[in-house]
């Protein structure tokens, strides 16, 4: 698609230069193309050629084995080489040859290669972590995570009587539920500056995570040269904010760490918290050293294009010469290694740096096999039980496609998904590859003392992609992977570790080849998951027989489910949408139970369909023209009260009233428009009973004023909670509020 899309916006502008230009329309046509294999580099695809200029005297290091068991970088120096390696490999066709000039085909990456930047030395030292013991005893439900024991950012925590609540950029602690009485024990304005991704509750701290405000791009220049000098583009950091709420009424900051790059995942294990962030690998372009004519310095029959069968390029077009290899590598080589050296910040509570350390040794970072790498992808490990962040681990690795993040309580995956990639086996021939995924496996380990510690341990690679983290499942020391394959259908891996290589062991393919997937639950040693193009199959595998993964059944009903929800051992919630059989067309939101009692024979046991028609929609099943970006804590799910919470919205819109009179004779038809009416969004917090056996019941809605983000049960009681209020509810008439207390007020 990269490809097709860059040569699409070449081809109307070759079109307009032979319009424009039409007495030398040689010399707009070879520039053009010589703009598109220049921005193809950026883009980081496959060259088109091979290249005549002579050999690399600088190749990325080879593959090499240490300790940790992958293959990781034995030194800084090595670490340096292999990314001015790849970067000189990267622009070899440019060294020494013409440059030409290009007013709409701008290189900024480069800029974040700035004379500033230094690569901190590991000179911070502290004491050791003692990790806490345990969390407090909670009376009340927590937020609807994928895996037990393992904790996700959100922006609602509950401890017994209490409420953690992020609104408003501001952290509010209420209390009062049992009594119904709600009151404000406390309050700490947050940065408004950061934006803020979650926290996690541990013990008497919150933890804020939280990443910098920043545009990618700001200004323009005409020419690329300007650009190597140029901060255009911020290097993004991510914060973690430890508060002491221990007394609420005076919530303090007890910990504060800045922590280079873009927010991936997170996870929080027995106060642990776990950072997956990703760097991205800028390789800057060559600079234009000379303003002379090309023929005046070398031979331009050295074609940047030589196996085109097209002429040189003219020596007229040409603007400068690019420098030598040797400039290059000369120049480039600290700031490139600093640009991709990520660094931990130790913070004062006022957020000023204290001290400044290495995120990770390189001697901690794989040396990637594939060569379509484009950022740093970091683990790394704090204990935020203590008053202390400077003690961390991290490890990691170059990835190339879009990354997914799966968690269990002892390993953080990596999945390094590829959509696919051309190769280019002859010059102007592309052959498509089925993408592959390569998935990483990280230890997290704990010392006697409490220290974290992360290593890579095992890798490996299936053909196919993942849909999401909950196509994944860490069971039994085997590695359960449900695959999608475009053209091939849908099917299981399970992968086993042998010394450091993860291996696929046993498979199934092929199910549902034409269709997409849209959801996967694992459940013990089954899954289930959805595919569908105009009905939705639930099929059933078994894994107990990691080498042997069995179809046990398949179910086709009409609809599809986005997310699985187990209630009980041998029945599934699952929230989705109805769709025409015959069409495939969305229809309204819905929400079903499933039978799976016998696994060979799936049932569709209840449906509810919620008013308002195909446009409705909830953030548990993401946006309608997606798959897989649902957000599942959005669900309110309290198996003891046989209650669910589904925040439901509608789309605003005009509505086009519209008259319309059939002729009578041979004449035109004759339509009268109205005026058109605009209908407002709307949203609210639907709030249903289930029992497995009758079915569904409509308890009623709960509405805020903004939307309803969370809800979740304290002391027997349902909370709603929103950006502008928390509002407080029986189980049984949830349209009664007890009592509400606004947050956006004071």
């Amino acid at each position: 698609m990269v490809v097709k899309s860059i040569f699409r916006g070449i081809r109307k502008r070759v079109l307009g230069a032979l319009r424009s230009h039409p007495s030398r329309p040689k010399k707009y046509v070879y520039r053009l193309f010589s703009e598109a294999l220049e921005q193809r580099q950026l883009l980081s695809v496959n060259p088109i050629y091979d290249g005549t200029i002579e050999a690399s005297s600088v190749e990325p290091a080879p593959l090499t084995l240490n300790a940790i068991g992958l293959g990781t970088f034995l030194s800084v120096e090595q670490y340096a080489d292999w990314l001015v390696g790849k970067a000189a490999t990267q622009w070899s066709h440019l060294f020494g040859q013409p440059s030409y000039e290009s007013s709409w085909l701008e290189m900024p990456f480069s800029s974040v290669l700035r004379d500033d930047m230094v690569v901190a030395t590991p000179s911070v030292s502290s004491d050791e972590l003692v990790s806490q013991s345990g969390m407090t005893t909670q009376a009340s439900s927590r937020t609807n995570t994928q895996v037990t024991g393992v904790d996700e950012a959100d922006f609602v925590e509950t401890n017994n009587d209490m409420l953690f609540a992020i609104a408003q950029q501001k952290l509010s602690v209420l209390r009062g539920f049992a009594d119904g009485e709600l009151e404000v024990l406390g309050q700490i304005q947050l940065d408004t500056t950061k934006q803020t991704i979650g926290m996690y509750l541990y013990g008497d701290t919150i933890t804020v995570v939280s990443q910098q405000r920043f545009s990618s791009f700001s200004g323009h220049a005409q020419h690329r040269t300007l650009f190597e000098d140029q901060h255009r583009l911020a290097r993004p950091q991510v914060f973690i904010t430890v508060l002491d709420v221990s007394e609420p009424h005076a919530i303090t900051v007890k910990a504060q760490t800045a922590i280079d790059g873009q927010f991936r995942s997170s996870r929080m294990v027995d106060g642990q918290i776990r950072l997956v962030l990703e760097h991205p690998l800028f390789l800057p372009c060559p600079h234009v050293v000379s303003s002379m004519p090309a023929h005046q310095s070398l031979d331009v029959q050295t074609s940047v294009m030589p196996n085109w069968n097209m002429p040189p390029f003219e020596p007229s077009d040409s603007t400068g010469i690019y420098e030598s290899r040797e400039e290059y590598v000369a120049r480039i080589r600290n700031k490139l290694v600093a640009s991709v050296s990520p660094q931990m910040y130790e913070l004062d509570a006022s957020g000023n740096t204290i001290a400044v350390a290495p995120l990770l040794e390189a001697t901690h970072i794989d040396i990637p096999d594939n060569q379509h790498v484009t950022r740093l992808t970091t683990c790394t490990v704090l204990d935020v039980g203590g008053n202390d962040l400077s003690q961390y681990s991290s490890a990691g690795l170059f990835t190339g496609g879009a990354v997914e993040v799966y968690a269990s309580s002892d390993h953080v995956f990596v999945f390094d998904r590829d959509s696919g990639m051309p190769r280019n086996d002859r010059p102007g021939i592309f052959l498509w590859e089925p993408p592959q995924t390569q998935v990483t496996k990280i230890t997290i380990s704990t010392s006697e003392v409490g220290v974290p510690s992360v290593s890579l341990s095992a890798q490996g690679t299936f053909q196919g992609t993942i849909l999401n983290q909950f196509a994944v499942d860490d069971h039994n020391g085997y590695l359960n992977v449900v695959v999608e394959t475009h053209g091939l259908g849908s099917g299981v891996v399970v992968m086993d570790q042998e010394g450091d290589s993860l291996t696929v062991i046993g498979s199934i393919g092929g199910l549902a080849a034409t269709e997409d997937l849209y959801s996967v639950r694992f459940v013990g040693e089954r899954v289930f998951f959805v595919t569908f193009e105009r009905t939705d199959p639930l099929f059933v595998v078994d894994v107990s027989v990691p080498s042997s993964p069995t179809l046990l059944g398949e179910l086709h009903v009409t609809g599809f489910s986005d997310h699985i929800q187990p209630l009980d051992e041998n029945h599934l919630l699952a929230i989705g949408r109805e769709a025409n059989e015959q069409t495939g067309a969305f229809g309204a939101l819905q929400v079903s139970i499933f039978d799976v009692t016998d696994l060979s024979n799936p049932l569709l046991d209840h449906r509810y369909t919620f008013a308002g028609g195909r446009h409705t929609s909830t953030t548990i099943t993401g946006q309608r023209w997606r798959r897989g970006d649902g957000n599942h804590l959005a669900l309110g799910f309290f198996p003891e009260d046989g209650v669910i919470t589904i925040p439901v919205r509608t789309d605003g819109g005009f509505s086009m009233p519209m008259m319309m009179e059939s002729p009578i004779d041979n004449s035109a038809f004759v339509m009268e428009v109205g005026i058109p009416d605009w209908i407002p969004p709307k949203q609210w917090l639907e709030v249903l009973s289930y029992d497995v056996h009758s079915g569904f019941d409509h308890r009623g809605v709960i509405d805020h004023q903004m939307v309803i983000d969370r809800a979740v049960q304290i002391s027997g009681r349902l909370v709603a909670v929103s950006e502008s209020e928390v509002s407080l509810h029986d189980f049984v008439e949830p349209t009664v509020v007890v009592d509400s207390i606004r947050l956006d007020q004071g």
